[in-house]
């Protein structure tokens, strides 16, 4: 209880920060994904045995920034506790999907608000990147922590199918979609219900693109 408390109040006074990652920061991103593996592997769709394998650049190469693709860490001082990342989803032949994943925060790193600061960095990044106008992400049937935190960052429920996991065990995902880019259809009648709540006098100055 104390030892929980006294990380609290470190996690606090402390810097924290969420960021993308670069090659540099490998040694970090590899000791904390194998750990996600080796203690949940059951959330995750590659196991701890494949990714122990990889060579210091396949991890610098898994790592490094790039217009589809990028690893986002939250630091607590100079500690990585937690990761996400973005990639570009394959299975929209158009390019324009992201798929957020591979989410982890240590332990005890949990319930401070970490979370947070990991999901809004990575959807203000995928929002940045001009080629993305929608995210999707998926959570393993029962994950309700997952599910949760996605929801409360506006996805909504897309599609159900069995998946393989990397502990072995076949289990339904549920994936969720987010709209990163507003449509202009909507756009143009937030603008229109705007101009027809405008006084006459105003409605001058009010345009449709």
């Amino acid at each position: 209880m104390i030892n929980a408390l006294m990380k609290t109040l470190y996690a606090t006074a402390a810097l924290t920060i969420a960021k993308v990652l670069n090659k540099d920061d490998y040694l970090k991103v590899k000791k904390i994904r194998l750990e996600a593996l080796e203690n949940d592997g059951r959330y995750f769709a590659t196991s701890y045995e494949e990714e122990k394998s990889y060579s210091d650049a396949q991890w610098r190469q898994w790592i490094a920034e790039s217009p589809e693709n990028c690893v986002i860490g939250v630091f607590v001082g100079d500690e990585l506790v937690g990761i996400t990342t973005v990639t570009k989803w394959e299975e929209d032949v158009t390019g324009k999907t992201a798929k957020f994943g591979r989410s982890y925060i240590r332990p005890d790193s949990r319930g401070q608000g970490l979370a947070n600061l990991l999901y809004q960095k990575r959807m203000d990044w995928a929002k940045q990147q001009r080629r993305y106008t929608s995210a999707v992400v998926f959570h393993r049937d029962g994950n309700e922590l997952s599910k949760h935190i996605n929801t409360k960052f506006g996805a909504k429920y897309y599609f159900t199918r069995p998946m393989r996991w990397a502990n072995g065990e076949t289990a339904d995902a549920h994936w969720y979609k987010t709209l990163l880019a507003e449509r202009k259809k909507d756009s143009i009648e937030k603008t229109r219900k705007k101009i027809s709540a405008t006084p006459v006098a105003e409605k001058q100055v009010l345009t449709l693109n």
